[in-house]
């Protein structure tokens, strides 16, 4: 019993509610990573699975920021020649 509460005790939970109301967040690296990704491959990989406009506006958005050191980081994390499945 102490060992399964130490575990829940290590869970982070992503939601508050306070008031009858409930507020969902995001990590904000992860979606500094969904935006890097996006970038990376200008939208097109299978693995994007953002809405269209979303991607959309990323790239409009962030476009210049297409040939920064993260993003050339990210392009040489994923090797395309890897199933991805």
């Amino acid at each position: 019993m102490l060992l399964l509460l130490l575990l829940m005790a290590q869970i982070p939970w992503a939601c508050s509610a306070s008031n009858g109301t409930v507020v969902v967040e995001t990590n904000p690296n992860l979606e500094l990573f969904g935006v890097l990704y996006i970038l990376a491959f200008n939208g097109s990989d299978p693995f994007i699975v953002a809405p269209p406009e979303y991607v959309k506006d990323v790239l409009t958005y962030f476009g210049p920021y297409k040939s920064h050191e993260a993003v050339k980081f990210v392009q040489t994390l994923v090797d395309k020649s890897l199933p991805q499945y």
